[in-house]
Order: C-alpha cells, then structure tokens, then sequence
C-alpha cells in the first residue's frame, strides 16, 4: 500500500523560511550573550558614568583655595599638637615622680640617696658606735679630785648606817667596782661578788659611790680612757 502526501503537511517547500528563522534565534542569541550586564558590572557602571561626570564638573580654583586654608591652619594645628606633646611630657614625669616616691621608704625621718636611673632608694645607715673599751691598768689611774683623803672625809659625810645592819651587828668591809668615763662621771656601780657584807651594807656603799662628783679620769699613751676601780668602803661599829 503506498502512502499517500498530504500536499498541505509537505514542509519541504517551508525549508528555508525555518533555516532563516533559526539562523536569527541564534544571532539573537550571540548578541544577547556579548551585551549581557551582571547586577555588579551594572553598579560599577553607574558609578564609573557618576564618577565621569564629576570628574568634568570639578572646579579647579577650589583646590588653591583648600590650600590656602590648609596651610593658614598648619600653624594652629602645629601649636595644637605642641600643647599635647608638653601636656604628655608633664604626665610622663608625674608618673616617673610617682613611681620614684613609691619605691622610697616611708619611714619618716630616714634619710638615704636617691640611686640615679633605677628609682631605688638607698637608706643611710648610722653605724652604731659602742662605747671605747675599759683600761683596767692605765698609765695614770684614774683619781678623786682632792686625793684619797678629801675622798674619805666624803664618803665619812655621805655614809648612813642603816638600822638593820646596826640591830644585827653587821660590819665589814664592802669592794664596790665602778668605771669613771672618759668625763669624769662614775657609772657601772656593782658589788664585787663575794666581797659584799650584807644585802644592807651592800646597798649603802653603792649609793656612797653614786654620789661621788667627777673624778680626774685615767690616761695612757692615746690620752683619756675609760677606767675601772675597785674601792672598799668600811663599815665599822662604834661603841
């Protein structure tokens, strides 16, 4: 059975209306790929035309103007900073001062150096000077003003019996030891141990002592030193 062609379904004669058809669909195609804009291009573009047109728009007697007022401002902005960089010096050497005073010893009435470049202090120690050593055997002993005898006739003046010592019948002989400084003055006042008498007798001879006034002190070859004595004091009862 042959088939038969519907003369009206026949698209050969339709062949080359379609190849133009198509050959504009892909034109319009190549064209539209080329002129595409992303929404980025299109806001640089915007902004690259905006740019464009102030670019064209700028006066250039403006600029001479702006520096003129930029260079009759140097001067204030110049003292300006000059008041900073002194107002920053002055808080820096506060601080330093601060510091330096922090790392003092507040103890009052201590005085010391200040050590340059670190902020230590350094505190003056007094060094304690002891008292010069005692010449039991000097060149010159030490002596009562007067001699032994204005010595006797005074502890004869001083001396009071006490009246336990009396009732009990208590005599003897008291060694009392004693330093007469480099003055004069006596002090150290003790018994001898083993050489007093009684606790009574005792107590009177130191205060007999005590009430010396100033001997004649003793010397050796470097001068006046500290001597010691050891004086008896009698205590003896009468009839």
């Amino acid at each position: 059975m042959i088939a038969k062609k519907n003369p009206r379904l026949n698209l050969e004669r339709k062949r080359i209306l379609f190849f133009n058809i198509g050959l504009l669909a892909v034109s319009s195609f190549v064209l539209a790929a080329f002129t595409y804009e992303t929404p980025i291009e299109r806001i640089a573009m915007d902004h690259g035309v905006s740019s464009s047109k102030v670019e064209y728009l700028v006066d250039y007697d403006k600029p001479k103007e702006e520096e003129k007022v930029v260079e009759q401002t140097k001067p204030e902005q110049q003292e300006e900073q000059n008041q900073q960089q002194v107002g920053s010096e002055n808080a820096v050497n506060e601080q330093t001062s601060a510091t330096s005073n922090s790392s003092k010893i507040p103890e009052s009435g201590v005085g010391g150096i200040q050590a340059p470049g670190n902020g230590f202090f350094i505190p003056k120690v007094k060094a304690k000077i002891g008292p010069s050593p005692v010449v039991e055997i000097p060149e010159i002993d030490a002596s009562f003003i007067g001699g032994n005898v204005a010595m006797q006739n005074h502890i004869v003046d001083v001396m009071s019996y006490p009246d336990d010592a009396r009732e009990l019948g208590d005599q003897g002989r008291v060694y009392v030891s004693f330093i007469v400084e480099k003055d004069g003055s006596v002090t150290g006042v003790t018994v001898v141990k083993g050489q007093g008498v009684c606790k009574s007798l005792d107590r009177e001879a130191k205060r007999i002592v005590r009430s010396f006034p100033l001997w004649k002190p003793g010397e050796d070859a470097y001068g006046v030193v500290r001597t010691k004595v050891v004086l008896p004091i009698n205590f003896i009862l009468q009839n």
